[in-house]
């Protein structure tokens, strides 16, 4: 074998390396000097020093080291490597970005310094570039378990959930006792509902370590998905034993109080949540929590004054001017803003909105997907500043990421704030236009990207009420409509406290526009009982379809609806007048939104397709079909059951037409219902009859609609039965 001889330079650089791998303190560093006035112009001996500097922290020195190295070799992939390491340390990341991208240009297969760039861009939530580097990564390397694990924390943020989990699960493959990998797996296969496969990895973790916080959080988020509560508070109350970090208290008492909540614990999950406050006021999951719960148990007092408390908390958006003067004049002209609510599932919010969705003097959006579009986070996610000059363009790509559905209903990927009940394409029946039902609503992101992007070239940097109202005019520009609409119709549908206050905090001349049918009908077409089953994921559906207790306290918030309160107008909207006297009660509408009134009013469609709505009780009935408000009472609820029922919904019943009962007779009927309070009512004996023993869930409804009713009938019983409810579009009586 032949012997290798190194010449006096790598001679002296491999001693050198010896030496600092031992370790580095300033006398080594002081003999690799040495060795460097041997050898002044050597390139290597100078990125060595730079390295070893760094390691002590004396980011100065390094610095000075590694550019002289650049200097003497602006060909070598490793010093632009650690270069780039060093900078993003001390917070330089858009040079840190430039070195990183010089490296890879020489060395274009070195697949860590592709996963340092592709984290780096993570960071800054560049996720479009950062997932195709890491795709690059697994070109070079099919077994890099880094870029797998580091692609699927872009899919689980993106909640592409079966992406995730097949990167995840590759990277597992020679990582079996990779702690973080794990959560991360079991965390996106929980969000697809696999719970059997998601609990074998928190059981894994926590075998190995038992204080694990992480497992130990979101193994109680997998028992609280699957109604286990009692097992979900134990390991989040374990989780908030062994915590040793500050930084995660907020979170750990936030998961607390939804568990107490579900449980039925409602005075415990309150105080909890008011407690999380006092430490941090902006923690918005608490305030949505905290309202809920409120909200849950008939405490509108309370309600009203967490919701102001909220709002008070929220900074609104300004409003900003371009520097284009015709793109202002639109922008000031788009003051004319009405919310559309709702208040129960199964009111035909998006029928209503598909009446309006072609008139010419409209701007809005198809379906419902910017429904979560004012929570906070949601712009911190979107808007990374204005510091990067590439800002118009990353806007843009993170509005695609986040909004994906917006722009091809089939697509896979839910959007912010989660609006419908699974996929917003399918579920809104946006997938199934046309008289056909095979038109499948698309917008095309080239041509919006490129309107928005002209827009966004006259503004130095954005706002969240800005950028809101160029979302409208990109659309309009895309799909060939007019853009100087008088009214900008936005169907917030069924926002969370903090979005609706949001909304409220950046535009507070909004008007809202309240759809309704009868309580008790809605109910019945909003509730459902499924058995249950035995395995974790048929038993979520059963969860979800019979959680009664919230669905009553949704249609009970007739009272204090803080939503309404703090709008500065809201009228109400019949279904049923929609539908019995279609033409009057839209020339009425018109009226009130201030716009013509126009024939496109009176075909459902969305971009000119027929809209077909979702029934499951009838696909093929069509939007203007009386069937579902002429349908008598019966399909849910008994006759025993709608007379304990009714005397909680009369007088907003009364105050709309539904009823025609006396006064006298509601208040026996309300004295009866209290009377009766504690009985089981019929359908919650089917509810149990369907259910496991011992079902938590169904047990803390059981609890938490009686306190909402007892609490409903004092509110009642306090106001004298007058109400100040919002007016009518126009008063039809409903026999």
């Amino acid at each position: 074998m032949s012997k290798i001889f190194l010449t006096p330079h790598d001679s002296e650089a491999s001693k050198l390396v010896k030496l600092f791998t031992k370790g580095v303190s300033s006398k080594n560093i002081n003999q690799g000097l040495l060795i460097l006035q041997k050898f002044p112009t050597s390139f290597t001996l100078h990125n060595i020093i730079g390295m070893a500097y760094a390691s002590i922290s004396q980011f100065g020195e390094a610095e000075k080291y590694y550019k002289k190295s650049i200097k003497l070799n602006p060909k070598s992939a490793e010093t632009y490597e650690n270069y780039a390491n060093l900078l993003k340390i001390i917070g330089r990341i858009k040079d840190a970005i430039k070195y990183y991208n010089k490296s890879i240009k020489l060395n274009p297969k070195n697949y860590k310094v592709l996963n340092n760039l592709a984290i780096t861009l993570i960071d800054e939530k560049f996720l479009y570039e950062a997932k195709n580097i890491l795709e690059d990564a697994i070109k070079i390397d099919s077994k890099n378990y880094l870029a797998h694990f580091n692609i699927g924390n872009i899919y689980k943020d993106l909640n592409l959930n079966l992406k995730a989990i097949e990167h995840y699960q590759l990277a597992l493959n020679d990582n079996k006792n990779h702690i973080n990998l794990r959560n991360n797996l079991g965390l996106a296969l929980t969000r697809a509902r696999r719970y059997e496969e998601a609990l074998k990895h928190y059981l894994f973790i926590l075998k190995n370590d038992p204080e694990n916080i992480r497992g130990l959080t979101n193994i109680s988020s997998l028992y609280r998905n699957i109604g286990k509560l009692k097992k979900s508070l134990e390991y989040i109350e374990n989780a908030i034993i062994f915590n040793k970090e500050k930084g995660l208290e907020e979170s750990l008492y936030l998961n607390k109080a939804a568990v107490e909540s579900e449980l039925g614990e409602f005075k415990s999950s309150i105080k909890t949540n008011n407690n999380i406050l006092k430490l941090n006021p902006y923690l918005y999951d608490a305030h949505d929590n905290s309202c809920l719960t409120m909200q849950k148990i008939g405490d509108f007092e309370n309600l009203k004054k967490s919701y102001s408390f909220l709002y008070k908390q929220l900074k609104n958006s300004e409003e900003i001017n371009s520097k284009n003067i015709l793109l202002n004049k639109k922008l000031n002209n788009m003051t004319n803003m009405i919310g559309l609510i709702k208040n129960s599932g199964r009111t035909g919010s998006i029928f209503l909105h598909s009446l309006l969705d072609g008139h010419p003097e409209i701007t809005t959006l198809p379906g419902v997907y910017l429904k979560g579009f004012f929570h906070p986070q949601v712009w911190e996610k979107l808007y990374i500043g204005n510091k990067n000059k590439n800002w118009r363009e990353v806007l843009v790509k993170n509005f695609f990421t986040f909004y994906d559905a917006l722009f091809d209903a089939n697509s896979l990927v839910d959007v912010p704030g989660k609006p419908m009940s699974g996929l917003p394409g399918p579920a809104s029946g946006l997938t199934s236009l046309g008289e056909d039902k095979d038109t499948v609503l698309k917008i095309d992101k080239i041509s919006f990207s490129h309107h928005m992007l002209d827009y966004l070239e006259d503004f130095d940097y954005m706002e969240r009420s800005t950028f809101f109202k160029l979302i409208h005019l990109a659309y309009d520009s895309s799909i060939g409509r007019n853009t100087n609409p008088k009214l900008i119709f936005f169907h917030i549908h069924n926002p969370t406290f903090v979005e609706s206050a949001q909304f409220i905090k950046d535009f507070p001349s909004a008007k809202f526009l309240q759809i309704i049918r009868d309580p008790i009908k809605a109910l019945e077409s909003w509730c459902k009982v499924y058995n249950k089953e035995s395995s974790f994921e048929k038993n979520n559906y059963h969860i979800a379809n019979s959680s009664y207790h919230t669905k009553f306290s949704t249609v009970l918030n007739y009272f204090h609806n803080p939503i309404i309160e703090c709008g500065r107008e809201t009228a109400v909207i019949k279904l049923e007048d929609l539908k019995l006297n279609s033409v009057k009660t839209l020339k009425e509408l018109s009226s009130w939104l201030q716009i013509n009134y126009n024939k496109s009013m009176e075909v459902p469609n969305f971009q000119g397709h027929y809209y077909w709505g979702i029934s499951e009780v009838n696909p093929n009935i069509k939007g203007f079909s009386k069937e579902s408000v002429n349908r008598e009472l019966g399909i849910f609820f008994s006759k025993k059951d709608q007379d304990r029922i009714k005397p909680i919904f009369y007088p907003y019943r009364k105050n709309y037409s539904y009823t025609t009962n006396s006064k006298e007779f509601f208040l026996n009927q309300l004295k009866n219902a209290e009377n009766q309070i504690n009985d089981t009512f019929d359908f919650e004996k089917e509810i149990l009859s369907l259910s496991l023993k011992g079902d938590e869930k169904i047990n803390a409804q059981l609890k938490g609609v009686r306190i909402l009713m007892m609490n409903v009938i004092n509110n009642i019983k306090n106001e004298n039965y007058f109400f100040n409810f919002p007016c009518n579009i126009n008063n039809i009586n409903i026999e």
